[in-house]
């Protein structure tokens, strides 16, 4: 889930669907919310939350991520108005380090020390 004004390829919900992909989970259907702003409560409308959460049942489902950093209030809210878990994208990448600490130390060793000659 995410509001955009207009897809870009190559950017946005295509790297959400990556990630989920990574984190083990299958993409079943992605929602855009054309909105001027994030609604503060619920970060999608009252409509469109609904629209979600008849479209996941009919998909069966287990969950939403959504393609921006949440508030709690918001996954909370969100939550019980879509009556499924919902995580944000930064969420879902914690939990891809998590379930992988190899990736973590892969990722310092990466890193070029402060000193490097340019």
């Amino acid at each position: 889930v995410g509001p955009v004004e207009q897809p870009v390829p190559g950017k946005g919900n295509f790297f959400l669907e990556e990630l989920a992909k990574t984190a083990g989970a299958t993409t079943v259907a992605k929602v855009i919310q054309n909105r001027d702003a994030f609604h503060p409560g619920t970060y999608v409308g009252k409509g469109k939350i609904e629209e979600i959460r008849l479209l996941a049942q009919e998909l069966n489902a287990t969950g939403i991520v959504c393609d921006d950093e949440l508030s709690p209030a918001q996954l909370k809210n969100l939550e019980d108005g879509l009556q499924l878990k919902v995580i944000d994208r930064t969420v879902m990448i914690l939990d891809i380090f998590a379930a992988n600490p190899s990736r973590i130390s892969s990722a310092k060793i990466s890193r070029f020390p402060l000193n490097w000659p340019w």
